[in-house]
């Protein structure tokens, strides 16, 4: 039996536009989205230089699909097994990709949607778009590592509130608060969007697999493993050709020719 697709993918100028797609649910995370969203990543790795991650129709992620039966009825089944088998490998794979990522927020970002759309390097968000934890209001606790990724950009304050009172965020806010990068007006979202990931998409793209490697990491090691983080992979980019092509560029003042290697 063909497995209904749940995600689209798209090339345009080396850019991987990548869209979840269900919209009698307004894009809900199943099991089966993330595990297509999983599988389509190494191919998207090799063969963009740069990722928008969206959402099909009017809303960008609605949060995981409460109607799925697979491993038993809801509130009848013990939902860690797919936290720890699909949903936990996904967020991982998302922050280990080796391209820049960028999310572009059309609309309703809830539950694990709100994960996804702030843990983009870059978060690009539509002015009707809104954020929501909505787990407590299910009694269920916040995951997508949406405590770790919340309590960072806007501080252990911002994020209990969040959590605890499950209450709608507006773009504004979140711009205010330090968790997204730009908001734009509906009509020009996609057009914001993908200028941000063709210029990544045209640079020096190793080093950017490096620099999401070492924000990354600044989020959890100590002062001490950051310096000897930053020696590691400052020693691997002096080798590359990239570094050797913005040199090139640097000395006869020519806009460089990043080619990712």
């Amino acid at each position: 039996m063909t497995t209904e697709s749940l995600i689209s993918v798209e090339m345009k100028n080396n850019v991987a536009i990548v869209s979840l797609d269900d919209a009698a649910t307004r894009n809900a995370m199943s099991e089966e989205m993330a595990e297509q969203l999983i599988a389509a990543l190494p191919d998207i790795q090799k063969n963009a230089r740069a990722m928008v991650l969206t959402g099909a129709g009017g809303g960008f992620c609605s949060g995981a699909k409460l109607t799925s039966t697979r491993g038993g009825k809801m509130g009848e089944k013990d939902l860690g097994p797919a936290m720890r088998e699909i949903y936990n490998p996904l967020i991982l794979a998302l922050r280990n990709l080796t391209i820049p990522f960028i999310s572009a927020v059309n609309g309703a970002a809830a539950g694990i949607g709100c994960s996804l759309s702030l843990m983009a390097d870059l978060s690009i968000v539509s002015d009707k778009a809104v954020f929501i934890q909505a787990f407590s209001k299910i009694a269920l606790i916040p995951d997508g590592c949406s405590s770790f990724i919340n309590v960072n950009a806007a501080g252990r304050a911002r994020a209990m509130e969040m959590a605890l009172l499950d209450e709608k965020l507006s773009p504004q806010q979140a711009f205010d608060w330090g968790m997204i990068n730009r908001v734009v007006p509906a009509d020009d979202l996609m057009t914001e969007a993908l200028s941000y990931a063709e210029r990544l998409a045209n640079g020096p793209t190793r080093c950017y697999a490096s620099i999401r490697k070492l924000i990354w990491n600044a989020c959890e090691d100590t002062f001490e493993g950051q310096l000897a983080l930053e020696a590691e992979l400052q020693s691997e980019m002096g080798f590359s050709d990239d570094h050797k092509e913005g040199l090139r560029g640097f000395m006869t003042r020519e806009r460089p020719n990043f080619t990712g290697k």
